[in-house]
């Protein structure tokens, strides 16, 4: 019997005692990792539950949105109800020529604003790494909008440099792009 094997084993024969602890069979599937969204079992483990910064962002993201929303909705109302007297009166508290279609416009934009910040902190829990970007972008905006409405706005305004700090921290980072079941998104 000719055989390159020291042992005299066949060539392809298993070594004794069967295959090595934890690795495939030959010919068969290789070892489920342990955790879900993991690559390589060195990976450290996916996070299970968000980061305490993430879920005090999410609440502050709805306040702020429902406060957006409830400020937006009274002027549009206050402006539909009031008529041109309620345009005047913005003309004359601004200080410059305003017409009711600028302010339908730009509380309308508040308004839409504010129930995308609601929808998407209400994704926190289980939306992918574009919720994340999403969230910034909105975070941005509502920045933008703080500074538009000037001395009112420096609570939007930190609340929007605090959102976007917090979502590009690599623990936000990492609980957003955790492994989720079949056809999350």
């Amino acid at each position: 019997m000719s055989t390159d094997d020291p042992y005299g084993r066949a060539p392809g024969s298993p070594p004794p005692g069967g295959p090595a602890p934890g690795g495939p069979a030959p010919g068969g599937p290789p070892p489920a990792y342990p955790y879900p969204g993991q690559s390589t079992p060195f990976a450290p483990p996916a996070p299970t539950e968000p980061p305490g910064k993430l879920k005090t962002l999410r609440v502050l993201f709805i306040v702020a949105g429902a406060l957006q929303a409830a400020l937006s909705l009274l002027v549009l109302v206050t402006v539909a109800a009031g008529g041109q007297e309620a345009t005047d009166e913005f003309r004359r508290q601004l200080g410059f020529d305003v017409t009711a279609g600028l302010i339908y416009t730009v509380f309308g934009a508040y308004l839409l604003h504010a129930v995308l910040g609601i929808v998407l902190a209400a994704r926190f829990s289980g939306g992918g790494n574009g919720v994340r970007v999403a969230a910034i972008v909105w975070a941005s905006f509502l920045t933008l909008f703080g500074a538009m409405a000037f001395p009112l706005g420096v609570l939007w305004m930190a609340l929007g440099i605090t959102g976007i700090v917090f979502l590009s921290q690599s623990a936000s980072a990492a609980w957003f792009r955790r492994g989720r079941g079949p056809g999350a998104r």
